[in-house]
């Protein structure tokens, strides 16, 4: 299994160990290790190539929005700390991740109950998290195929064992 680190792609650097390194930087800190004899060096070298791939394998995508809606999420973005880029993800990211599994041919799943709409002041106490959908096929029950509803006697209480029709 492959292990994920954290990818910061408009600035081209990764979380390693705590710290946010750039290729350059996570490259000298192998080096370094490498020269003090230190050859524990496979964690910071996958970091490296998570980083490189993640990198070559970024796509870019366009977006129109009206200006009353740039403006906005000019406003949320600055609020949050972030680059808008950044915060645009983030926000795709959240709504990918709460969306149901796609199935094998990529056909949409039905539609999500998931509002856009950023919650009024005051009104935090009433949302709702959001969990995962259920698997539903893990809800089965197993019916002995010998017992069936003609082989117990109808003026028997169901609980009655006395004719055996009822197996523990």
């Amino acid at each position: 299994m492959e292990t994920q680190y954290e990818v910061d792609i408009d600035n081209q650097k990764v979380r390693f160990e705590g710290e946010w390194l750039e290729r350059a930087e996570l490259a000298e800190r192998i080096r370094k290790m490498i020269d003090n004899q230190d050859f524990r060096i496979g964690l910071a070298g996958a970091a490296l190539e998570f980083l490189q791939n993640s990198i070559s394998n970024a796509r870019q995508i366009e977006l129109r929005m009206t200006s009353a809606e740039v403006d906005m999420l000019e406003k949320h973005a600055n609020r949050a700390g972030i680059p808008i880029p950044a915060f645009v993800r983030q926000a795709l990211q959240a709504y990918l991740a709460a969306q149901a599994p796609l199935d094998e041919e990529g056909s949409p799943p039905a539609a999500s109950a998931i509002t856009t709409e950023p919650a009024k002041p005051g009104d935090e106490a009433q949302a709702v998290e959001l969990t995962a959908k259920k698997d539903q096929s893990s809800s089965k029950v197993l019916v002995d195929p010998e017992i069936n509803a003609e082989s117990h006697p109808p003026d028997s209480p169901a609980g009655s064992s006395e004719d055996g029709w009822f197996k523990k």
